[in-house]
């Protein structure tokens, strides 16, 4: 079922609502909860009657099964916890090369994949 932008809205302010106990608990910051409420929103789980009331799953329930998720554990660190591993964007050989060097090796990988699906540059 497709839900309005303001369907959807209400039903996100009421799953955040329903959800305080546990966001306290977990010490959140509103950004936080706003991303694993849209989450939350997104699954279809819930519904929202006419009075405003959520209908389907717990809330509290449904937190602890994205909890238990390792792909969503980012979701649920506080901000002063450090990441579990500190995340590289460029490989320290490739960090070590001159910039024109760099640019030399990123054209070589960009020819050889038009090459490999055959097209020309």
């Amino acid at each position: 079922m497709t839900l309005t932008d303001y369907e959807r809205s209400e039903l996100k302010r009421a799953i955040m609502i329903d959800g305080w106990d546990e966001w306290t608990k977990l010490g959140l910051t509103r950004s936080q909860i706003s991303d694993i409420a849209d989450r939350l929103t997104s699954t279809g789980k819930f519904m929202l009657t006419a009075h405003g009331e959520i209908v389907g799953d717990d809330v509290a329930l449904a937190i602890d099964d994205l909890k238990s998720n390792k792909a969503n554990a980012h979701l649920f660190r506080r901000a002063d916890e450090p990441a579990d591993e500190p995340r590289k964007t460029v490989p320290d050989a490739i960090q070590s090369l001159s910039a024109k060097d760099r640019l030399r090796l990123a054209n070589d990988q960009m020819f050889a994949d038009l090459a490999r699906q055959g097209r020309k540059p």
